[in-house]
């Protein structure tokens, strides 16, 4: 599928498991940029974010079936965590070392997303 969105989609949204880290995400951007030869520059990439900040609620963690004590442990892609500004750092490293450009937060995480917004705004 991967492969497939790399050579025709405008955005390659990745649906990846909860405790996801960078590496693991890495290994599925490489598959993307092989497949997508010239057109990658020309992607954009997008991962989810489900968790912004240091808690992880228990529905959720249940909904997604992990542990939150788990997710907090894994530096998992899904769960940003920190002060804005390190938050803000992680999805710019994101950006320069993956590509990814494209985050999504649920509506829940509005308020405290916001701040990071401020920070990106520019950048």
């Amino acid at each position: 599928m991967l492969r497939l969105a790399a050579r025709r989609a405008d955005t390659v949204a990745f649906g990846v498991p909860p405790l996801t880290g960078d590496a693991q995400l890495a290994e599925l951007v490489a598959i993307v940029r092989e497949a997508a030869g010239e057109r990658f520059d020309d992607l954009e990439l997008c991962a989810q974010v489900h968790v912004v900040g240091d808690e992880v609620p228990e529905a959720l963690a249940r909904q997604m079936g992990v542990d939150p004590a788990e997710m907090a442990a894994a530096d998992a892609i899904a769960k940003l965590s920190g002060t804005p500004r390190a938050m803000a750092d992680t999805l710019t490293r994101r950006r320069d070392e993956l590509g990814v450009s494209y985050v999504s937060v649920p509506a829940e995480y509005m308020e405290e997303f916001a701040s990071v917004v401020e920070l990106l705004a520019g950048r």
